[in-house]
């Protein structure tokens, strides 16, 4: 009798080491350790067959944590990780990198916000944009704010049509139309003297879309 006990005691030992090798070792736990790897692209890796492969969503917690890290490309996976998980309890997370150092992590802090959980959280951020010294962020800035139809920020828009940067102020002319600014006319017959004929007959266009008599444009053209 005891040396059936020993025996079956025996078999359970090594089941249950097998069992716990097995699960040391499945694709979940793995990918979990590597979450945790040094190598920032082992990392990210991980993040996306947890993601988008296993579509496990114990690791949610574990993948939040990684919003803050250092890596750039670590940081945009677990956004969308969680946006595909479609995890709202990381919309306050998301909604700190509006204030991340990289462009492309905060237009993708406020793409997630806006198409995902339909928030509106982030166009304060997006509105501090306008102001950025990165000709290409104030640009998004003003697209992003036409796309959710932010009618409060049409004023700080509307300063932007005297932008240095050519990209940014047709931009902001686009947002003219958009939002139908005829108080953005004063600005707009100040363009029919650019040096750049596109940009001549782009504002006498849209001049024209307000609803600015013909008369009127020719007197601003030439100056009166």
């Amino acid at each position: 009798m005891t040396r059936t006990i020993l025996i079956v005691i025996g078999i359970l030992a090594a089941l249950l080491t097998a069992a716990g090798i097995m699960w040391y070792h499945s694709p979940t736990n793995t990918l979990r350790r590597q979450l945790h790897d040094k190598n920032p692209e082992v990392r990210a890796s991980a993040i996306w067959e947890i993601a988008y492969n296993l579509h496990d969503k114990t690791c949610i917690p574990a993948i939040r944590k990684m919003i803050n890290d250092a890596n750039e490309n670590v940081r945009m996976r677990s956004m969308s990780a969680l946006a595909g998980f479609n995890d709202t309890e990381s919309i306050p997370l998301i909604r700190q990198r509006l204030n991340d150092s990289s462009l492309c992590i905060r237009m993708l802090a406020a793409g997630i916000l806006r198409d995902k959980f339909a928030d509106t959280g982030f166009i304060p951020a997006v509105r501090n944009l306008l102001n950025d010294p990165n000709a290409s962020v104030r640009k998004e800035a003003i697209k992003l704010l036409i796309e959710v139809h932010n009618e409060e920020s049409v004023p700080e828009i509307r300063k932007l049509l005297e932008d240095e940067n050519v990209d940014v102020s047709n931009a902001a002319v686009s947002a003219v139309i958009e939002f139908n600014d005829k108080e953005a006319i004063p600005l707009l017959k100040k363009r029919l003297h650019s040096k750049d004929e596109r940009i001549r007959l782009s504002t006498e266009y849209v001049l024209n879309k307000l609803g600015v008599p013909a008369e009127e444009i020719e007197d601003a053209k030439k100056g009166e």
